[in-house]
C-alpha cells in the first residue's frame, strides 16, 4: 500500500529531524555536565535541553504513531492525549526558540560586522526550521486524517 505524498514527507521529515534534534540533545546534554560551565550558562542550557527533549519526543512520538496505527488502525484515547500534550509542548517549544532566533538576529545585525558567525549559523538553521514547519503541518491532528482515509479508501 502506497501513501500519499505527504506522509511519505512527514515521514521522511520526522526521521531527519529527530537525528538533527537528538545529536544537538545529545550534545548539550553533554555540555551540561561539563564542571567550567558558569551558573547562568547551566540554567539556558538546562532550557535547551528540556526543549530539545520535547522537540525529540515528538518525532520519536510521530513516528511511533506513523508505524503502529497508520494506515487503517484506530488511534486510542491515551495515545491521543499524549500527542496532544506532546504538540503543545513542540508548538510552544517552537515558539521560544523562534523568539530566541529573532532575537539573536537582531543582535547580530546592530553587532560588528566583522564577525558573521551568527548569520552563518542563522542561514543554516533556516532550512531546519523550514523542516520543523513542514512537520508541524503534517503533525497536525493525525487522527482525523486515519478517520479519513478510512471512509476514504482513494487517497491511498
Amino acid at each position: 500500500m502506497r501513501l500519499p505524498l505527504k506522509w511519505r514527507l512527514f515521514h521522511l521529515v520526522n526521521y531527519l529531524l529527530l537525528f538533527i534534534f537528538l545529536f544537538l540533545l545529545i550534545f548539550f546534554v553533554r555540555l551540561f555536565f561539563d564542571r567550567n560551565m558558569e551558573s547562568e550558562f547551566l540554567f539556558l542550557n538546562m532550557l535547551l535541553i528540556t526543549g530539545l527533549f520535547f522537540l525529540t519526543t515528538n518525532f520519536i512520538s510521530n513516528l511511533w504513531i506513523f508505524y503502529r496505527f497508520f494506515p487503517n488502525k484506530a488511534i486510542p484515547g491515551k495515545v491521543c492525549i499524549f500527542h496532544t500534550i506532546i504538540t503543545i509542548a513542540y508548538v510552544v517549544t517552537l515558539l521560544c526558540f523562534l523568539s530566541l532566533c529573532i532575537l539573536g538576529l537582531n543582535e547580530e545585525l546592530r553587532g560588528e560586522q566583522d564577525d558573521n558567525t551568527g548569520l552563518v549559523a542563522l542561514f543554516v538553521m533556516f532550512p531546519v526550521f523550514s523542516f520543523v514547519v513542514l512537520s508541524l503541518f503534517c503533525n497536525y491532528r493525525p487522527e482525523s486524517t486515519l478517520k479519513e482515509i478510512k471512509t476514504n479508501r482513494s487517497i491511498l
